[in-house]
C-alpha cells in the first residue's frame, strides 16, 4: 500500500521489528503498510469513531491481513492494556486532545517506550506537556504535504528543561537539527502569528495589550533565530 509523506515520516521513527499501536487510525493506512514492508511483533489500529473503525476493518480484510492487526473500537489509549505495545502513533489530532489521551490512562501511558506524535495544532502545548508529566522529546522533524508543514514529535520517558517557553514554539530539536525546510517553517509560523496581530484590535485593553506583546515577541525571537541558522 501506498502511503502519504506524513504517515512515511511517522514510520521512520518506529522502532522495528513493529510493536505499535495506531490511536486514531482512520483508514489503517499506516498499519497495513507496517505489515506489508517490515517484521511486526503486534500491531494494533484503533478509532473512537465507528465510521472510521469500520473502515479499517474494512482495509485490514481487503488486504487479508486480519490475523496480523487488531482493529479496535474506543477513546485513546483505554483500547490497550499495559504493556502490550512498545510503540504508540497518534497522529492527525490537535495539541490539546493529544495531551488529554496521554493524560487519560496513566497506567497505560507510563508503560510505553515511545510516542510518536503529529499534532495539527497547539505543537508548543503539547511539548509543554511532555516536559511538565516526565517525558524527553528525542526527536522532531518536519514533512510538508500538500502546501502546509506538520511536525512530528518523538517522546519517551525522561527528563527535560526548556529554560524558555519560545522553545517549545519552534521545537527544541528541530532547532538543533536544522532540517532542510525549517527557515520556510519558521517564516511560516511568523506569518501566521503576523496574521492574528494584524486582526487584533487597536485598544487599551490589558489583555489585548498582553496577547500583541506575546505576538511581537514571538515574531522577533523566530527572526533572531533564522538569522543564526
Amino acid at each position: 500500500m501506498k502511503i502519504s509523506d506524513r504517515l512515511l515520516k511517522l514510520v521512520s521513527f518506529i522502532p522495528k521489528p513493529c510493536s505499535v499501536a495506531d490511536i486514531g487510525t482512520d483508514h489503517a493506512y499506516l498499519p497495513i503498510h507496517l505489515e506489508q514492508n517490515y517484521e511486526c511483533k503486534k500491531i494494533i489500529a484503533s478509532d473512537i469513531k465507528s465510521g472510521p473503525y469500520q473502515a479499517a476493518l474494512k482495509n485490514v480484510e481487503k488486504f487479508g491481513l486480519e490475523r496480523e492487526i487488531e482493529v479496535r473500537l474506543g477513546p485513546g489509549l483505554s483500547i490497550l492494556d499495559p504493556y502490550k505495545v512498545e510503540t504508540v502513533v497518534i497522529a492527525g489530532m490537535g495539541g490539546i486532545t493529544i495531551s488529554e489521551i496521554l493524560s487519560a490512562n496513566q497506567q497505560i501511558t507510563d508503560s510505553i517506550n515511545r510516542f510518536i506524535l503529529q499534532p495539527m495544532n497547539a505543537s508548543a502545548a503539547l511539548r509543554d506537556w511532555l516536559i511538565n508529566n516526565k517525558f524527553k522529546i528525542i526527536d522532531e522533524d518536519l514533512v510538508k504535504e500538500r502546501n502546509r508543514y506538520y511536525e512530528v514529535i518523538v517522546a519517551e520517558t525522561g527528563e527535560e528543561i526548556i529554560h524558555d517557553d519560545f522553545i517549545l514554539e519552534i521545537g527544541p530539536r528541530l532547532k538543533e537539527k536544522k532540517p532542510e525546510s525549517y527557515v520556510e517553517f519558521l517564516n511560516t509560523k511568523m506569518k501566521n502569528w503576523q496574521h492574528i496581530l494584524n486582526k487584533l484590535p487597536d485598544t487599551k485593553n490589558q489583555e489585548i495589550l498582553n496577547k500583541r506583546s506575546q505576538l511581537e515577541g514571538k515574531i522577533a525571537k523566530t527572526q533572531e533565530v533564522i538569522r543564526c541558522l
